[in-house]
């Protein structure tokens, strides 16, 4: 019955993969998927969907919709205000137009740690980038990297009410500013790594003769006007951030509770820009919320996976090829899951349902394990079928062909090569 439960394992994991790729609804396919592994896993489809899959997605979905609506609550305010374009024109300014690679990843960096949902600074950054790489005349190919790779960096901050760390923090009971050296050493390694390689991918394409080429609908982009004069102080954005922050970290509010209390701060200081258009972005940020359903229904496969046989046969596996290091077993797990699923956030679920008691019984610390999950989410999450990396490619305009090395090296090489130095610091207590 197990080798039968791992092929059909293996089986659902294909159609993932595929259904991935030729872009089916996660929705309709991680059933489907989980059908096959409870099928072959000795389950009814009772069992299996009725009872297991949804008890797996319903959880998640309860644990996690408050700080999924909140947060697209207060994404929504501070695109709304102003502040989220207000802070990409004013770091572009100051750091100079010459220094464009620079200033594009210093300013996403900016408003991921502001708590700008990242498909809202893909948004907001591509049209000034587009004029400031014309303008520089590099070739836009660069412009995908220079969004997603300092928005995943600032994904491995510990202490910030994100997803990447509540997930993780919930399932091991511990803090969002769990194993503070792992976090920020791997998001400065992050950052610099990325000013470093694309500086230099630039100086290349300058070097090759290449120039900025524009295309068919470049124009409404271009037209756009970058003059910040009516727009908030940029600075103002730290009033409703640091006391999320202080909130979340000294008094110790949950995560949507800091989130919302940010939130009613930003409605407050901008009622003039925010109250005319409060029932549109009421409207718009309940609708970004429900990307939930997509992850929660990756969280009923993965709960499904470990509760058939088949699951310790890859348990096994796993602890053989990690040798029994808890952190390395971590890394590995989440980092082939997040391969299949396309999501860092899924990723950590299906393995902190999956791998949790197994990892803890190795002897891994909770801490630790928490923000290695964080980190090596982050990695093989963003291989070619990734929502994120197809809408920043179609959004720029860039292909995969010209596009991919440059978002490869920066969202999928380099965090796990920052996985790999946290499992060395993890092992040594240094964490």
């Amino acid at each position: 019955m197990a080798t039968l439960s791992l092929i059909g394992i293996i089986v659902a994991i294909a159609v993932m993969v595929y259904g991935c790729i030729k872009s089916v609804n996660l929705v309709v396919l991680t059933p489907i998927c989980a059908l096959i592994v409870a099928l072959t896993g000795g389950m009814s489809i009772v069992e299996g969907y009725g009872t297991t899959y949804m008890n797996g997605m319903g959880s998640f979905i309860i644990s996690q919709f408050p700080v999924f609506l909140t947060g697209a609550l207060f994404s929504k305010f501070l695109e709304v205000s102003g502040l989220s374009k207000s802070i990409a024109l004013s770091l572009f300014k100051k750091l100079g137009r010459n220094n464009i690679v620079l200033a594009m990843i210093v300013c996403n960096i900016v408003l991921a740690v502001a708590g700008v949902n990242t498909f809202v600074i893909i948004f907001t950054i591509f049209p000034i980038a587009l004029a400031l790489f014309k303008e520089a005349d590099l070739p836009r190919k660069l412009i995908p990297a220079c969004i997603l790779g300092p928005t995943v960096a600032a994904c491995m901050i510990p202490g910030l009410p994100t997803l990447n760390n509540t997930i993780p923090s919930s399932a091991f009971n511990v803090t969002v500013l769990a194993a503070p050296v792992l976090g920020f050493l791997g998001f400065i390694l992050m950052a610099v790594g990325s000013i470093l390689y694309l500086n230099h991918e630039a100086n290349k394409c300058r070097a090759r003769g290449e120039h900025f080429e524009s295309i068919p609908g470049d124009e409404r982009y271009l037209s756009e006007s970058l003059d910040d004069g009516n727009l908030p102080n940029p600075l103002l954005v730290l009033i409703p951030l640091v006391f999320v922050i202080i909130t979340l970290n000294v008094f110790k509010f949950p995560a949507w509770g800091s989130l919302f209390c940010g939130s009613v701060i930003l409605v407050c200081i901008f009622y003039k820009s925010v109250l005319g258009k409060l029932n549109t972005s009421l409207t718009e940020a309940v609708k970004n919320s429900q990307v939930i359903i997509t992850t929660a229904a990756l969280s009923g496969f993965g709960t499904v996976v470990a509760a058939v046989p088949g699951y310790q046969l890859i348990a096994e596996g796993l602890t053989k090829v990690s040798f029994g290091n808890p952190y390395l077993y971590t890394i590995i797990a989440v980092a082939v899951i997040a391969a299949i699923s396309g999501s860092a956030y899924g990723s950590m679920r299906i393995a902190s349902t999956a791998i949790g008691e197994k990892v803890l019984a190795l002897g891994g610390n909770p801490q630790t394990i928490s923000r290695l999950m964080t980190m090596s989410s982050l990695s093989f999450d963003s291989l070619p079928h990734n929502s994120a990396i197809v809408l920043v490619l179609n959004y720029c305009g860039v292909s995969h062909k010209d596009g991919y090395k440059y978002l490869g090296v920066t969202t999928v090489l380099m965090p796990l090569l920052v996985s790999i130095l946290g499992v060395i610091l993890g092992t040594l207590g240094l964490c």
